[in-house]
């Protein structure tokens, strides 16, 4: 996995995922990592953190 990013929030909204992984979708998308209490992050907390 390269990135853990909301973009898949959009593909489950759209109907693009496949109906057999929509459940797993879903079930990251509410995880901690993911899910702050407010709304989806954009990025997981999981990935490195950079500045430039």
């Amino acid at each position: 996995m390269d990135a853990l990013a909301s973009n898949m929030g959009h593909c489950l909204w759209t109907g693009i995922v496949d109906a057999g992984r929509a459940p797993a979708v879903a079930e990251r998308l509410l995880s901690p990592e993911m899910f702050s209490g407010w709304g989806v992050r954009t990025l997981a907390t999981s990935l490195p953190r950079t500045t430039r």
